[in-house]
């Protein structure tokens, strides 16, 4: 499944802008619409535990994020290289944020095949205490 995943979804980093894939991400993402067999949007996962629980350090919540995010995936019956975009939100956005943020990207991305994705910094989120939420959009496609 995964290499015809991969092949469905173009990932593009045109020459004429710079390479982003160093921030562990793409400048577009490209999928044939006769190719969808359905579209799956993640809302916005924070790193709270299942308990409900929020750690309190970036980092946990970081790592709370993507794994709440393979949760979702997994219901799915989809992997990460279905995603083919992400909007993430962190509060106080910073290096170490950035570079905690990246590490992770690549992790479950493999290969440098990133999606299209936008960084926001915000002030705050929806709950207290909540440093960073992530959505995604994933693409189940048509048997061939």
């Amino acid at each position: 499944m995964l290499n015809h995943t991969k092949s469905l979804i173009q990932i593009e980093n045109p020459k004429t802008l710079y390479d982003p894939t160093q921030y562990a991400y793409s400048h577009m993402t490209r999928i044939r619409l006769k190719d969808v067999e359905e579209i799956i949007h993640i809302a916005g996962q924070g790193g709270e535990h299942l308990s409900g629980h929020m750690p309190f350090s970036f980092e946990q919540q970081c790592d709370g994020v993507f794994y709440n995010i393979q949760q979702a995936l997994n219901i799915a019956q989809l992997d990460w290289a279905n995603i083919a975009k992400m909007t993430i939100l962190v509060v106080e956005h910073d290096r170490q944020k950035h570079l905690k943020l990246i590490a992770c990207m690549r992790h479950y991305f493999q290969q440098n095949r990133f999606p299209a994705c936008t960084l926001i910094p915000v002030q705050s989120l929806a709950l207290p205490n909540m440093l960073i939420e992530i959505d995604a959009t994933a693409y189940r496609f048509t048997p061939h």
